[in-house]
């Protein structure tokens, strides 16, 4: 059986380039030939733009033969059930804890979202699940601290030891910023991160999961969803002396970027000698100029006066005594340590 994995779409009504890329999932899928379609929750960004969006992504829907399983996430909770027509090809998974479905010789765990613990959901779960499909945050160390700002953490919490042993595939959403795979004793655990840039932590190609699996084998491939553009950070550190050339590194970043696969999210950090007002003033030019070529741009500002800091004497001696260091080490030895003087030195 050859499925395609996706998650967190957030549809929104007054956003229709969502909508777009959950035409070109439909298409891929059946260019791909799968099988069948998860939707690991949040397909809408809520119970509102579902009723305002049910015809339209009922109608994306129809574009396939492939069947469609969508479980409620925390954002669609109350999106679904015998009262709203996705199609007749479309499941939806409203029992609580969970609904067990068999397609294509395989066993299907679908749990929708729930308002306690994982581990409540999965009591007197079957044994020999192939498919688990849920839609929460795990608590991996390995990856969890790198995203945990991405997430409202409080959502059906799930732990690694939940998942050992559970299933062959557990296809989860909830988690928005990219493309992640994990395996525990012999659970392959893939997050798909969602397919369109919902904020700036999403600084990687948007991808879905693309999974062929039989009674025996099972292989995963990261499908790039190619029209979805994401968000491409850069930092700058201004320091007395850099100024202008931050400025014109800036510049060179937004005319190589590619309009069409790059959001800018650029952030300016540091201490002007040239006025922080003034450089500011240069910054929001920059931002009107280039803002119109992209579909998304976002420039934060964090730069303070380079007088008061520079009168302390410990200051002084710290630049001198670092001055023979190459530039970029010393740029970034800066960006660290000038923003705990500043707070320190006050």
């Amino acid at each position: 059986m050859k499925l395609l994995h996706t998650a967190d779409l957030h549809l929104h009504k007054d956003k229709p380039d969502r909508l777009e890329i959950l035409g070109w999932i439909i298409e891929t899928g059946n260019a791909q030939n799968v099988e069948q379609i998860i939707i690991a929750g949040d397909l809408f960004d809520s119970d509102a733009d579902a009723s305002s969006l049910r015809p339209e992504v009922r109608d994306l829907f129809a574009a396939t033969s492939a069947s469609i399983l969508i479980i409620p996430g925390n954002h669609d909770a109350h999106s679904y059930g015998r009262d709203y027509d996705y199609g007749a090809h479309v499941t939806q998974v409203t029992e609580n804890p969970y609904r067990i479905i068999q397609d294509h010789g395989l066993c299907i765990a679908a749990i929708p979202f729930q308002e306690k613990p994982f581990s409540e959901c999965l009591e007197n779960l079957p044994e020999d699940i192939d498919v688990l499909i849920a839609h929460g945050t795990l608590y991996d160390p390995s990856f969890i601290f790198s995203v945990i700002d991405d997430i409202e953490t409080k959502y059906m919490p799930i732990f690694p030891k939940n998942l050992e042993d559970r299933a062959r595939y557990v296809a989860l959403g909830h988690l928005h910023s990219r493309f992640t795979t994990l395996n525990y004793a012999g659970t392959h655990v893939v997050y798909p991160g969602s397919p369109i840039s919902l904020d700036t932590k999403c600084t990687t190609p948007r991808a879905c999961a693309l999974v062929d699996i039989n009674e025996h084998e099972i292989a995963i491939q990261r499908l790039a969803v190619d029209p979805a553009p994401y968000w491409e950070q850069k930092d700058f550190f201004v320091f007395p002396g850099n100024e202008d050339t931050i400025l014109e590194g800036i510049r060179q970043f937004l005319k190589t970027a590619d309009p069409q696969r790059i959001q800018p999210y650029i952030i300016v950090c540091g201490y002007s000698g040239k006025g922080d007002k003034d450089y500011r003033r240069t910054l929001d030019t920059i931002t009107t100029h280039f803002r119109p070529m992209f579909r998304d741009f976002v420039l934060e500002q964090h730069i303070e006066s380079w007088t008061n800091l520079i009168q302390h004497r410990m200051v002084q001696r710290f630049i001198q005594k670092t001055e023979h260091l190459e530039e970029p080490l010393r740029m970034k030895l800066y960006s660290i340590t000038f923003p705990i003087l500043s707070k320190v030195l006050r």
